[in-house]
């Protein structure tokens, strides 16, 4: 019996430390740190040319990750880009009626390139006037800007933190990770997540993991350099 106790002690810290590592393993923060930050193609110029066309308002984003859309505010006066009303996702809750956004051009993510140094999003427009860029009547969308800033539960965290930002994968087109900021203590750290917005609540500004704390804080911190 004693040799069967200790058998089981040692197994239960390889087991702790095999799910830690299984969801680390999801992510690599240093291939991470290529990406782009959803905030800063939100807030970029769009440019056709050298002219400025309009200004990023948002990022239209489906469950899987994949960006639907660019949502751009004032593009060039709607030239050859078909401007359309932003519908709401399936639960309704995507603004309320006085904020919604009705003139705004949904570009898809091929028809535009992001230089981070300069700030600014360039547009082909031959690209963006070839399809509407829309929601997907099968797929749940989500504005990007109603996930940043969200609250993050776990199973034993409530309130773990909440969504710093969304990392996109510019070749691909879709959400690479989750940045999530917690605070311990006077502390503030930010970790790295996979991409589950199915789990997300509109109506409650949530996002729930099924990852405990502790599995959470095991993963390397995230840092931009």
């Amino acid at each position: 019996m004693k040799h069967r106790t200790l058998l089981l002690a040692a197994v239960v810290p390889l087991a702790a430390a095999g799910a830690g590592e299984s969801l680390q393993g999801k992510i690599d923060v240093r291939e991470l740190r290529q990406d782009i930050r959803a905030t800063d193609v939100m807030d970029a110029d769009v440019m056709r040319g050298d002219k400025d066309a309009g200004d990023v308002e948002d990022l239209l984003v489906a469950a899987d990750g994949s960006i639907e859309a660019v949502l751009v505010e004032d593009l060039d006066g709607g030239n050859g880009v078909r401007q359309q009303p932003v519908d709401a996702p399936q639960d309704g809750a995507l603004r309320d009626d006085d904020d919604a956004d009705d003139d705004l051009a949904r570009i898809a993510w091929d028809a535009i390139s992001y230089d981070p140094d300069a700030g600014r999003v360039s547009l082909d427009v031959d690209k963006a006037g070839s399809r509407p860029a829309g929601r997907t009547a099968a797929r749940e969308t989500f504005l990007a800007s109603d996930i940043v800033g969200m609250e993050v539960h776990l199973p034993d965290a409530e309130s773990f933190g909440e969504v710093e930002d969304l990392m996109i994968d510019g070749e691909q087109g879709k959400v690479s990770a989750v940045l999530v900021d917690t605070w311990q203590g006077f502390d503030k750290r930010t970790y790295a997540l996979p991409v589950e917005l199915d789990k997300v609540n509109t109506r409650e500004g949530t996002l729930a993991y099924g990852y405990t704390e502790s599995e959470v804080t095991s993963l390397q911190e995230y840092r931009d350099r």
